[in-house]
């Protein structure tokens, strides 16, 4: 029995974490002086913990992160939209990378 309590316990503390980080993917944000380097890395971070926790993040929930979080500075769409099209099985409707 207190095998099965600690299995539940750690059933909850997984799905508290996979709702946190994919709070975090949905809400990150390219902070001043960082690299697009450094900032794909963290969204790449998320996206390698939430698979480590059984949950799948396809290519366009990570690029519609990433392009969400680039400041207004940035021309998101007009200038990824070409790099976007050339990803197999994406592209782009109303500003949004989407599956084929």
């Amino acid at each position: 029995e207190v095998w099965d309590e600690l299995a539940q316990m750690n059933k909850s503390n997984n799905a508290c974490r996979l709702f946190q980080l994919h709070k975090e993917l949905v809400s990150i944000q390219l902070e001043p002086e960082e690299s697009i380097i450094k900032y794909s890395s963290r969204i790449l971070d998320i996206r390698e913990n939430l698979e480590a926790g059984g949950q799948s993040c396809p290519p366009y929930q990570l690029i519609n992160a990433l392009l969400n979080g680039l400041p207004t500075e940035y021309d998101t769409v007009g200038s990824a939209s070409p790099h976007i099209a050339a990803l197999p099985g994406l592209s782009i409707r109303n500003g949004v990378a989407c599956p084929l």
